[in-house]
């Protein structure tokens, strides 16, 4: 004789978001004030703070939310859990989407010097989301003068021109002469994977080359996987000792 099927309890409610901002989608039930969780999932549930779980009642604000809460460095993936509230068992599932979040905790991309000169600077940073991130050895950048806008404005207008090409062509000319064309930022500590819930600090390296004029101001931006991070250089008059 065939054995039966044991069937399984099958989730009827299902969560989606990152880890501190899981949201019920479907049809949404009555959680009442005293609903507890269990299962797999409380592992992940913080031990502090606000409830883990949050209902909304249907409002003039729209429909009825369901929240749920877990720890910020919650790995993405789906874990399971129940409600239980008035004898009664509602199991769901809480699919956790992946977060990228860093924070800058002291530093600035900020370097001065003169011409053929390598400064550097320090960050230190912190991964506050539930995914690894990666710092590169080096960013390929692009700095523009502070003042290029204005510059190239000025040219267009300080003398007659002819047509509306030759001022395109004047304007032009003078925004590309404004902007430092590729350099490389460099890091030369702190590169490479950092785990979630970790903090690191690193150190760049930039060569003030020759397409960077003395006496001028310049800004731009080291993009990343997890974050822009801006930029400044002021070179300053003089000579590399």
């Amino acid at each position: 004789m065939a054995k039966r099927a044991v069937s399984t309890p099958v989730a009827s409610l299902e969560f989606v978001g990152p880890p501190r901002r899981l949201i019920a989608v479907g049809t949404i039930p009555q959680i009442g004030a005293g609903a507890e969780v269990s299962g797999p999932v409380t592992r992940f549930m913080p031990a502090d703070g606000p409830p883990a779980l949050r209902f909304s009642p249907e409002g003039r604000r729209g429909a009825a939310r369901l929240r749920l809460r877990l720890d910020a460095r919650t790995p993405p993936g789906a874990y399971e859990g129940a409600i239980g509230a008035d004898k009664a068992t509602l199991p769901f599932v809480a699919r956790v989407l992946p977060e990228t979040r860093v924070s800058l905790l002291a530093g600035e991309l900020a370097f001065s010097g003169p011409q053929g000169a390598t400064p550097m600077a320090t960050l230190a940073l912190a991964n506050d989301g539930n995914t690894e991130i990666t710092l590169p050895r080096a960013f390929a950048i692009g700095l523009f003068d502070d003042d290029g806008l204005e510059t190239a404005f000025a040219a267009s207008y300080v003398r007659p021109i002819k047509g509306i090409d030759a001022f395109v062509e004047t304007f032009h000319g003078k925004l590309r002469e404004a902007h430092s064309g590729i350099l490389k930022l460099a890091v030369t500590r702190g590169y490479g994977p950092h785990a979630p819930g970790t903090s690191f600090a690193a150190d760049f390296a930039l060569e003030i080359g020759p397409t960077l004029r003395p006496g001028h101001r310049y800004h731009g931006v080291a993009s990343t996987e997890f974050a822009d991070l801006p930029i400044t250089v002021t070179v300053i008059n003089g000579a590399v000792k």
